[in-house]
């Protein structure tokens, strides 16, 4: 009877999750990866910036770390469509930022440090 029971709400619990989506269209990835690079160089006094879509009413994450060579304080800013601000975070060399897209649009991430020279970053988006 209890195999019967567990068997039950595992069955369920998969059955729920075929409905969990990401919130990029593209599924949870590494930003590097999609040109087969390990990490993404900052360069000094400069942005590292790249747009992607996500969907309505999911929660969107960004997270990057840096180097740690030496460890430098970064900022991280996500930008809609029209240019508004919705999420930042800043202040050390891991930062991460999410937020609920009100509609299914592109975003533009950018990423800019303080450091005196590049910081090599890698970066998730989920």
């Amino acid at each position: 009877m209890a195999k019967c029971l567990v068997f039950a709400i595992f069955s369920i619990v998969l059955l729920g999750m075929g409905s969990v989506q990401s919130s990029p269209l593209r599924g949870h990835y590494r930003e590097a990866q999609l040109t087969n690079d390990k990490r993404r160089r900052l360069q000094v006094g400069s942005a590292y910036e790249f747009r992607d879509t996500f969907r309505a009413n999911q929660r969107a994450c960004v997270i990057v770390e840096g180097d740690h060579k030496p460890p430098t304080n970064l900022t991280i800013k996500v930008f809609d469509a029209a240019g508004n601000q919705v999420a930042s975070d800043s202040g050390g060399d891991i930062l991460a930022v999410m937020w609920y897209p009100p509609r299914t649009q592109d975003y533009v991430v950018s990423i800019t440090g303080d450091g005196d020279q590049y910081n090599d970053l890698d970066i998730v988006v989920k």
